[in-house]
């Protein structure tokens, strides 16, 4: 299973992927920004949620939830980092993908 973490350094912000074997840097699916953000609702964020969702389940699925995902993961997490278990990531999203709820009800997690 993998693991990502972040945080906050003096010239930007670091993420990564660990899984059990090697770590890695995520890559950067960026349309939105020009870096990794989180803990508000922006373009860094929204770039943060593609990239780890792209990573976690695919291209299709993160471009079709990536900005719920920002919504109820990304923007509460916390300013000086944050590890995410990608468990509950894939059971969000197949929480979405079998009854594509509306925005307010994506916020009120089944887990």
């Amino acid at each position: 299973m993998k693991v990502y973490l972040a945080d906050r350094e003096k010239h930007g912000t670091d993420v990564y992927v660990d899984t059990g074997r090697r770590r890695y840097r995520l890559k950067r699916i960026g349309r939105h920004s020009a870096g990794f953000e989180w803990g508000y609702d922006g373009s860094g964020p929204a770039d943060l949620a593609l990239s780890i969702l792209t990573d976690a389940v695919g291209t299709e699925l993160a471009e079709k939830h990536y900005m719920a995902f920002k919504w109820v993961f990304v923007a509460s997490l916390p300013f000086e980092g944050w590890t995410l278990k990608e468990e509950p990531i894939k059971a969000w999203i197949a929480w979405r993908e079998a009854g594509e709820p509306e925005e307010e009800e994506a916020e009120e997690l089944p887990f």
